[in-house]
């Protein structure tokens, strides 16, 4: 099928969207560690340099699966899907000014209001990239810890009115997105659960610099092609518009 970015591609800046991988970087509390062995290969023993990789599925920016939480789905693996379910127009709602703390949920109300100030509208097929400022991967390393213990979410509304607007995807600074963590006990995850992967919305966590992406973008995000994979780590960018000068 084909693909149309929503701005000419010669007017476009191009916002990051992942963090780097590195050995223990934050990731879901019961999840594996990351690790990269960096001395796996080296010029002096084998000739040549090469890193081995550890890490979950899970890891780093990912992509939920509807078959990463619901049996019934087993067959919805991430392997399954066209690589054009990856990529579209999004539209970044900023959340941050509301402060949310750990545990705290974003309510349809304020997701209509920030969705509003920035005179946005959710359309079908859209992305929406939900910024809390609260991302992990940009915290000093000695917090890293706390963060991805404690993060807000979404209040069941908020997910119910995002899926019924027809969002392909729902992407956040948190490593839960909808789902609100304190201490390490998840207090929400209505669209892991209801909302977002049993009608196919993807979940796309642990994303960075959301700050510097505009309020519309072109949303790229292709995971690797794990075979039966419940999910998948991705190098994200957001295609921003940029106005030129006459």
């Amino acid at each position: 099928m084909p693909v149309v970015a929503p701005f000419p591609p010669t007017a476009v800046r191009a916002v990051d969207l992942s963090p780097p991988i590195a050995t223990n970087m934050p990731r879901w509390p019961p999840h594996p560690d990351v690790a990269v062995i960096s001395d796996a290969r080296n010029y002096r023993q084998s000739g040549y340099f090469a890193q081995t990789l550890v890490l979950s599925e899970h890891s780093a920016s990912h992509v939920d699966a509807p078959a990463h939480m619901h049996e019934a789905l087993a067959d919805r693996t991430i392997d399954t899907y066209p690589v054009e379910k990856f990529m579209g127009p999004a539209k970044r709602i900023d959340l941050s000014p509301f402060g949310f703390g750990a545990g705290e949920c974003a309510t349809e109300a304020q997701v209509r209001e920030r969705l509003d100030a920035e005179g946005l509208t959710l359309a079908p097929g859209d992305f929406a990239l939900l910024r809390f400022g609260w991302s992990p991967y940009e915290q000093p390393e000695g917090e890293r810890r706390h963060w991805e213990r404690n993060s807000p979410g979404l209040a069941e509304d908020a997910c119910r009115f995002l899926a019924d607007c027809g969002i392909t995807g729902a992407g956040s600074d948190t490593l839960g997105c909808d789902a609100a963590m304190e201490r390490g006990r998840v207090t929400s995850a209505h669209g892991h659960m209801t909302y977002f992967l049993p009608r196919d919305i993807l979940i796309y966590e642990g994303l960075v610099n959301l700050a510097e992406v505009t309020p519309e973008s072109y949303f790229i995000a292709l995971p690797l092609r794990v075979a039966g994979g419940s999910g998948a780590p991705f190098r994200g960018v957001a295609l921003c518009p940029v106005e030129e000068t006459p």
